[in-house]
């Protein structure tokens, strides 16, 4: 990545690589659904969702203190203590390798001690669910690297590769065998470990500053968890158990196949969340603190176009939502009005979204921690009022409540901490001059980019 590029630059072709290939992400992505979906029953589909919802579980025990420690790393770097931020980042991850091999040989070698409950078809889903702690803690890896160097193009596109690997293994199972959940499975598997072998080269390139760098002999990872690394792992232990565990809840007041019907709903809502630009502002944000009068523009720009975008994609997902499922998923047209009434998340998460990458390179982990206990206590206790009232009408208004309430409070303190960074919700709706300068500003500098880009290629 070329150094002397500006913030505005880097943003552009950062998430120009992104809204790329998370273009073609999706396409390949709409095809595996239609494989999985399409071959495993609505039960089936919710043991599926089931299966995952336990893995992230653990996984993010996994990543437990690594939004502290990824904005610390960044900020080493920015600050040019680059043999600071190798042992920061070699500190955490071995930590994670750690708690990943003892993750794989807990369900791996236990899972047949449930045998007086479960027959062997869920024993052996549970084991081969089990590699994919190895399989996955070297992709998360290899993406932090290439992220703190700015490689936003094999990051975007290592996504697409993944669903590509995924297709080829599912597209074998559907014509040649039997496409079940114990396929599903090994195709994530696949996909996860093939795709990091393809970041490979770029990984090595992305590595090379540090290569043969010596790092300090005194301990940089337990210091920054003990002072505001430590409020990251208390979040990070409580954020957002309740929605992790929500398939289980939904199983147990509802059903299984409730789960796969609320599943896909939510699934639907995630393919236009994943174009919203923010993928680039988590790492340029921390290495651009110094400039305040440019990081309220920031901000203030931001927002409003976030939030923009975020209602023009309801109204479009509202109209291609229906389409689809109608034309390929006939079976899951029940999950369609909660689709359209959870649609409504895309402005909420939009102005949430911009809001916490500010506080994280604030380092404000406290708020965090003290807001995450909040999160936690009110998601928890809305599920299991509105859960059994109003069936899987209670998960959408708890899905639509939480974020709500949890962005405001957020961006109040946020204004609390940095009063620069008022913001007018009426401004949203409102454009003058300065829309007209920035936009005209961003169009020049994307046009005049991709023509560099044209002529490179």
């Amino acid at each position: 990545m070329n150094k002397s590029l500006s913030f505005t630059d880097k943003f552009i072709t950062g998430e120009a690589y992104f809204w790329f290939w998370n273009l073609v992400s999706k396409g390949i992505g709409f095809v595996n659904t239609f494989f999985i979906i399409s071959s495993l029953s609505i039960y089936e589909y919710g043991v599926f969702q089931l299966l995952l919802a336990t893995y992230n579980i653990l996984s993010d025990v996994i990543s437990t203190g690594g939004g502290a420690v990824g904005n610390d790393v960044l900020r080493l770097i920015g600050g040019g203590k680059e043999d600071k931020a190798k042992r920061l980042f070699y500190e955490y991850n071995r930590w994670r390798v750690g708690l990943s091999i003892l993750f794989f040989a807990a369900f791996f070698f236990g899972a047949p001690l449930l045998s007086f409950r479960y027959g062997p078809d869920f024993i052996r889903l549970i084991q081969i669910l089990s590699v994919l702690f190895l399989v996955e803690i070297f992709l998360l890896i290899s993406k932090s690297i290439l992220k703190m160097r700015l490689y936003f193009k094999e990051v975007a596109s290592r996504s697409a590769i993944g669903k590509l690997v995924q297709l080829a293994v599912l597209a074998y199972f559907f014509f040649y065998a039997a496409l079940g959940t114990r396929e599903v499975l090994i195709s994530m598997i696949a996909a996860s470990f093939l795709s990091t072998l393809f970041q490979l080269p770029s990984l090595l390139r992305a590595y090379r500053p540090w290569r043969g760098l010596a790092t300090p002999r005194e301990s940089l990872l337990f210091p920054l968890l003990k002072s505001h690394g430590k409020w990251a792992i208390l979040r990070q232990f409580a954020s957002d158990f309740s929605n992790k565990i929500k398939p289980w809840l939904i199983k147990l007041f509802i059903s299984t196949e409730a789960v796969g019907v609320f599943s896909v709903a939510t699934q639907m809502v995630n393919v236009f969340k994943t174009f919203l630009p923010t993928n680039t502002l988590a790492t340029l944000v921390p290495r651009s603190l110094t400039e305040q009068a440019r990081m309220k523009n920031i901000f203030v720009f931001g927002t409003k176009y976030l939030v923009l975008l975020g209602i023009v994609f309801v109204l479009a997902g509202w109209v291609a939502g229906p389409v689809a499922v109608g034309l390929f998923f006939e079976q899951y047209v029940v999950s369609l009005p909660f689709f359209f009434v959870l649609m409504l998340l895309l402005p909420i998460q939009s102005f949430w979204r911009i809001v916490d990458i500010y506080l994280v390179a604030f380092q404000a982990q406290k708020f965090f921690f003290f807001r995450t206990g909040l999160r936690a206590g009110l998601s928890f206790l809305s599920l299991l009022i509105f859960l059994p009232l109003f069936g899987l009408w209670g998960v959408v208004i708890h899905d639509l409540m939480i974020p709500l309430v949890m962005s405001l409070v957020s961006y109040y303190y946020l204004f609390r901490i940095r009063p620069i960074f008022w913001f007018s919700f009426k401004s949203i709706f409102s454009f003058g001059t300065e829309d007209k300068i920035m936009l005209k500003n961003l169009y020049n500098n994307f046009i005049r980019l991709l023509k560099i880009k044209l002529k490179l290629g």
